[in-house]
């Protein structure tokens, strides 16, 4: 049986929390992700976690300077495309107004809060490696973005945006189609039939929204632009008159003499 959990997301915003309540000692970050469905992979590993459940946040705590790399990379926006991964057997993954699971302090922590859709994870020195929150170094947008750190331009910024716009719109479609084919094939008894038509619902009102942004994304992009403004011939045109003028104003004094 396979144990190793692997979430894959788009990071939409991050924000640093600060408060008088937290330590020196401890950083906090919560992210905000494209709504994504885990219920069903984590059911595989976690019989508590109901089907068709769906991650919309994840808060991190890093304690003593843990995972400095994931906190930078998390942090920058160049980068938006993550893995999150932990293995079942390393972790304590308690699921908020489920069974308990017993406290074990020789692992880290995961909550996964469903009625707010959120995941709460601690992170510390003594657990490192034990869950990862890597950026996904096969996007092809963050290298580019890396290998033109110092020279991106606006075209690189509007690639960054479409690609990333679509990977949410493919990823929306993709769960309402499979949420679709679950309800056609569940039977009416099924409990499970309410949860999912109440997330296709909201998937939906999301898939609304993004194609809308990428519809303005769109007209925006073919709004002529003033670099086709033919500056050369302007400034070529100009030195032609003035030298035909030169060559007039030297033409006449010699007729004059």
């Amino acid at each position: 049986m396979n144990n190793k959990v692997r979430i894959q997301f788009y990071k939409t915003k991050v924000e640093k929390i600060s408060n008088s309540d937290i330590p020196t000692n401890v950083k906090v970050l919560k992210v905000e992700i494209s709504p994504l469905n885990v219920g069903d992979h984590l059911n595989k590993i976690y019989e508590k976690v109901p089907p068709a459940n769906t991650l919309k946040e994840i808060s991190i705590v890093f304690f003593d300077g843990a995972e400095t790399e994931a906190y930078s990379e998390l942090l920058d926006n160049n980068k938006d495309k993550f893995e999150l991964s932990w293995e079942k057997e390393k972790v304590n993954f308690k699921v908020s107004g489920k069974e308990e699971v017993k406290e074990d302090d020789a692992k880290p922590s995961i909550n996964f809060l469903l009625v707010s859709k959120e995941m709460e994870i601690e992170l510390k020195p003594q657990f490192a490696g034990a869950i990862k929150i890597t950026n996904n170094k096969d996007n092809k947008d963050n290298k580019d973005n890396k290998d033109n750190k110092d020279n991106k331009d606006n075209k690189d910024n509007k690639d960054n945006k479409d690609n990333k716009l679509n990977g949410e719109i493919t990823n929306l479609k993709s769960r309402i189609k499979e949420l679709e084919n679950k309800i056609k094939n569940a039977p009416n008894s099924d409990a499970n039939r309410q949860g999912y038509n109440r997330e296709i619902e909201e998937l939906k009102v999301q898939l609304k929204e993004k194609e809308k942004e990428k519809e303005k994304e769109n007209k925006q992009s073919q709004q002529p632009s003033n670099n086709n403004f033919p500056t050369g011939w302007v400034v070529g045109g100009g030195i032609l008159v003035g030298i035909l003028l030169l060559v007039i104003i030297i033409l006449a004094s010699k007729k004059r003499n």
